[in-house]
């Protein structure tokens, strides 16, 4: 009899949570918590079937779908806020995943905890960073004589925290130093760290987030364009837009719902140039091409989709600026903020993101007549392997 009641309560509880995950509709909120698009039902053919693609993304889509999602994730994020590593200067919690720019990864990511801020904590990789430097010259050999090449190293805020914050993160300083320093002299590497460090103390990066703002996107963009023999465009002369509540995906990862009414501001800055943007992606084997802009304002809860729509495959960016000039940036979604400052310089601006870009960049520098190439990331990229294999990979 005991057995018998025990399948029956085990059954019973099988067919609720099968309610609550697949029968009830989807949980829309969760896409605005989580600052993310959920996943889609995948189309399933036979190629996607026999390949094993549609059930690895239809396993993602019954966990973003799950009904009353939101609900559970907020109360894991009550529970998950008793597991970090509680220190006299934070709270340190693990996260079994990459953050950032979507690299694969067996390790845990830590992120420090600090007030009303979240910051990822960087952990060195020297053999990593020799690859990311090695894909970066092939760039200069390959593209010797036609055109520019240069590489430009972001890093991130708790880089410049005090001291005993800083000191839970590898230096990212000797890091850069040392990818600069096997990097060829045929590439201009462009120094973003010192004009960083020297307005750390300004809103240049979010506070739930591990994107910088446009204002810390503008100081990069400005040390690029002298570079390259511009002239930066003065912010004060661009028009200052806003978006108020965003809570970032480093919001979503720390599970610390004290953040919650401490949202960060979006900021960009719109100038006169005329433009437009087409983009492109691959999907189901073909190239679907559709157009973007590069700022998006949001409607409802902001995100930081706001710069050029997000990621895309391939973006092409055509100017009234007269000079000629094209740039072709090969980047990680921390150049998104800076794509539309480029547009007050180039004629032209390309941005290609090696997670998803279907085709090779030499193509692109002969059929555009490419005159500098911008290989730009934020520093945790040079720690992840298979992002680096793709930079490398798209050029021939």
């Amino acid at each position: 009899m005991k057995t018998k009641i025990t399948i029956s309560v085990f059954v019973a509880l099988l067919l609720a949570f099968f309610v609550i995950g697949v029968v009830m509709p989807e949980d829309e909120q969760s896409a605005v918590n989580e600052n993310r698009t959920l996943k889609e039902m995948p189309e399933l053919t036979s190629q996607t079937l026999f390949s094993g693609t549609f059930s690895r993304e239809f396993e993602e889509y019954l966990a973003d779908n799950v009904g009353m999602r939101s609900k559970f994730t907020a109360f894991s994020s009550k529970v998950n806020e008793f597991k970090g590593i509680k220190t006299n200067f934070g709270n340190i919690v693990s996260v079994k995943k990459d953050l950032g720019a979507g690299g694969e990864s067996n390790e845990s990511s830590r992120l420090l905890v600090l007030g009303d801020r979240i910051m990822e904590i960087y952990k060195d990789k020297p053999e990593s960073g020799a690859a990311y430097a090695a894909a970066v010259n092939k760039y200069a050999d390959t593209f010797s004589g036609k055109a520019n090449v240069y590489s430009m190293l972001i890093p991130t805020q708790i880089e410049f925290a005090a001291d005993i914050y800083a000191k839970s993160s590898d230096s990212q300083k000797t890091a850069i130093d040392r990818i600069y320093g096997a990097i060829s002299d045929d590439v201009v590497k462009v120094n973003a760290y010192d004009v960083m460090k020297e307005n750390a103390g300004d809103y240049i990066y979010f506070r739930t987030d591990h994107h910088w703002t446009q204002r810390g996107a503008y100081l990069a963009y400005s040390k690029f364009a002298e570079a390259a023999g511009h002239t930066p465009v003065e912010l004060s002369s661009l028009k200052l837009k806003t978006a108020d509540g965003f809570l970032g995906f480093l919001y979503n990862q720390a599970n610390d719902t004290s953040l919650a009414n401490k949202p960060d501001t979006i900021e960009w800055f719109e100038g006169d140039t005329n433009y437009a943007v087409k983009a492109s992606t691959m999907e189901n084997g073909k190239v679907v091409e559709y157009n973007s802009r590069i700022y998006v304002a949001p409607e409802g809860t902001p995100k930081y989709s706001v710069f050029m729509g997000g990621d895309h495959s391939l973006a092409e960016i055509n100017t009234d600026v007269p000079n000629g000039k094209t740039v072709l940036v090969i980047k990680d979604s921390y150049a998104n903020a800076l794509l539309p400052l480029l547009t007050n310089n180039y004629t032209t601006v390309l941005a290609v993101d090696p997670r998803s870009y279907y085709g090779t960049v030499d193509e692109l520098v002969e059929k555009y007549d490419v005159d500098d190439i911008l290989i730009m990331n934020y520093i945790f990229t040079t720690t992840f392997d298979d992002f680096i294999e793709k930079i490398d990979t798209i050029c021939r």
